[in-house]
């Protein structure tokens, strides 16, 4: 009769064990909250409103947390790269990012965007006034030297 218990009981436990394990993996990556030091790095732009530019990156955003600013990297319009810094701000009542440029004309970005899926590899924008604008970023370890050259 000992054994029928200890075995019933042993049985429950995994049950318990295993539904409760399928409940965690359900639920999805842990995001992180939106602030500095979740952003700092460097980002390769993977995707743009459901456009893969995986294996031709079209741009990088490199952030820094001490001083929260940027440098951006991008090909967008003359398909040479063109380099522009300047400071990003963090609205985190909204989850929001936005950044002014450090030229002549303190130029604001074109947009305000919303950030979610934060993880430690990957980040989602989407600007707050138009939700088709799209950007994926991916963290990578550098800007590649021959994007740099071009």
């Amino acid at each position: 009769m000992k054994t029928i218990i200890r075995n019933a009981f042993i049985i429950a436990l995994t049950v318990l064990f295993a539904s409760s394990c399928e409940k965690d993996s359900a639920k999805g990556p842990e995001y992180l909250s939106l602030a500095p030091y979740n952003l700092e790095g460097i980002w390769q732009l993977q995707e743009l409103n459901g456009v893969d530019y995986s294996d031709e990156p079209i741009a990088y955003i490199e952030l820094t947390r001490q001083d929260t600013k940027f440098t951006s990297y991008n090909k967008f319009e003359t398909g040479l790269t063109e380099v522009r810094t300047g400071w990003y701000d963090i609205y985190t009542e909204e989850d929001a990012i936005w950044g002014i440029f450090d030229n002549s004309l303190s130029e604001h970005w074109s947009h305000k965007y919303i950030v979610s899926e934060l993880t430690s590899g990957r980040m989602v924008w989407t600007a707050s006034d138009d939700e088709n604008l799209v950007r994926v970023y991916v963290r990578v370890d550098a800007v590649p030297e021959d994007f740099l050259s071009e």
